[in-house]
């Protein structure tokens, strides 16, 4: 999640374009953008490939946002189902080739509060 409310179109564009830095197979996971931020469920084979690319475009970020900060985080889905929650997921086709990915559960929900209230999402650097 992004942490600059006094520059909207900034915010906008480094969290928008955060999907954008993760590896070329990270487009397929499921992933929704939030009022400040964006989220991605990703596999367990896959979590420290996508993390080490989110970590680089915060620092990306940081430099040249005039050290906006971004969070970076990451909870399994097995934390969130200890705590009552699920993360179901559906694809829907808007038009032909055109999908987004719909969730439901409270999963989603849950881990952006868990990584807001963790220092720096968690992740060290």
């Amino acid at each position: 999640a992004t942490e600059n409310t006094n520059n909207t179109t900034s915010t906008n564009q480094s969290q928008s374009s955060s999907l954008s830095a993760t590896p070329k197979t990270a487009p397929d996971f499921p992933y929704v953008f939030g009022g400040d931020g964006a989220s991605m469920v990703v596999p367990a084979s896959q979590k420290q490939i996508v993390l080490d690319a989110l970590m680089a475009w915060k620092r990306l970020v940081k430099r040249n946002y005039g050290g906006m900060e971004l969070r970076v985080g990451s909870v399994p889905v097995a934390t969130l189902m200890q705590r009552g929650v699920t993360v179901e997921i559906a694809r829907y086709e808007i038009v032909a080739g055109m999908c987004i990915a719909l969730f439901r559960g409270g999963g989603l929900g849950l881990a952006d509060t868990i990584v807001k209230e963790q220092q720096n999402g968690g992740l060290n650097e």
